[in-house]
This record gives C-alpha cells, sequence and structure tokens, in this order.
C-alpha cells in the first residue's frame, strides 16, 4: 500500500507564522538581558556606595577617637582634608563647651546651709561692692573643674556628582584639677633640671 508523498516545503503561511515565533524570542530575550543589565550596573553603583559610606564611617570614628584623646580642648572649629589615598574626603570638627560644673558635692552644699540656718545673727559685711561680669566669668571659669564638651565630626564626599556627608556627636570630659597638677609636675620637673 503506498501513502501519498507530502511535500516538505513549508507553505507561506506557515513561514510568516514562523517568521514571528522568532520575532517574538527575540525581542523577549533582549528585554530580558536589557533588565539583567540594568540590575546588574544598579547593583555595582550599590556596592561602591555601600564601600565608600563604610569607610567614611570608619575615617568618622578614627577622627573623633583622636579628637577626644587630645589632652587639651578649646572652643574651635577645624576642616580638612585627609592625606591619599582618602584625599575625596573632607572632615570638619566643631568642638564646643556643653557643661561645667564642680567638684562639690549637694551634701557640702547642705551642710553649709544648716550652719547658716543655726547662726541666729545675720552675717554683718564691712563694704559691698558689685562684681561686673568679666570678674564673675573670671571666678566661675576658676570655681569650675569639669568641663564637658561637646565634639561633632562631619565627613563629606561626591557620589554620582552629589555631595554625601556624614557626622557624628560625641561629649568628652576633662578634669581641670588633674590637668592643672600634671602642669604643675611639668613646671617643677623643668625648674629641677635648670637648677641642676
Amino acid at each position: 500500500m503506498k501513502f501519498p508523498e507530502k511535500s516538505l516545503k513549508p507553505n507561506r503561511s506557515e513561514l510568516g507564522i514562523l517568521l514571528i515565533e522568532v520575532l517574538i524570542a527575540v525581542s523577549v530575550l533582549v528585554i530580558g538581558l536589557s533588565v539583567i543589565a540594568r540590575s546588574f550596573t544598579t547593583s555595582l553603583f550599590a556596592y561602591k556606595a555601600a564601600e565608600k559610606r563604610c569607610l567614611a564611617i570608619e575615617l568618622l570614628q578614627n577622627l573623633s577617637n583622636e579628637i577626644i584623646s587630645r589632652e587639651f580642648l578649646e572652643d574651635c572649629e577645624e576642616k580638612g582634608q585627609f592625606k591619599p589615598p582618602f584625599q575625596e574626603y573632607e572632615w570638619y570638627v566643631k568642638i564646643s563647651i556643653h557643661a561645667e560644673w564642680s567638684d562639690s558635692s549637694p551634701e557640702d552644699e547642705s551642710d553649709k546651709s544648716n550652719n547658716e540656718e543655726d547662726d541666729s545673727a545675720p552675717p554683718q559685711f564691712d563694704s559691698f561692692e558689685p562684681f561686673s561680669e568679666s570678674e564673675e566669668k573670671s571666678e566661675e571659669e576658676d570655681e569650675a573643674d569639669f568641663i564637658l564638651y561637646k565634639v561633632m565630626s562631619r565627613i563629606s564626599w561626591k557620589e554620582r556628582g552629589k555631595k554625601v556627608s556624614i557626622q557624628m556627636q560625641c561629649f568628652s570630659e576633662k578634669d581641670l584639677s588633674s590637668i592643672a597638677d600634671s602642669s604643675e609636675d611639668t613646671e617643677t620637673n623643668t625648674s629641677e633640671k635648670d637648677r641642676e
């Protein structure tokens, strides 16, 4: 029994359908590859930005620790640029006095107030002269034993053409009596060396 022979050549309608299927597959492939490339570039930019930010945080912590570890602090503002290979980072530091207090305890103040109440006669003064503002400030500065400094440090850099910055705020307590004792010790040591 013989089967009818079919021609292997496709019809024109079948050729058109095959061409449309190929075009659709290529367009889907191009769209998928463009999405993958875009996500790769955005992830690369995000990785670089995160790396810069982590490095900036480390530099900021080192800068704040260096400022706090100083023996003497004063009200000032400082700024500059890091040395290579970190020259793209700029730093800014502002130091201000946050609080001052003396070493007198509240118990001593209560004892003083009790002693004053026990005295029946009010204290008498020979003469009374009001202090000027400068004298009051100098006395307050002399009475303060401790100073609490507020240290605000900031680091800035450029990222995609925009300036980005992070900042940190910390406090440092300085004991003026210990600083004064150390300065007196150094003075006595130098005077002894001069005598010798």
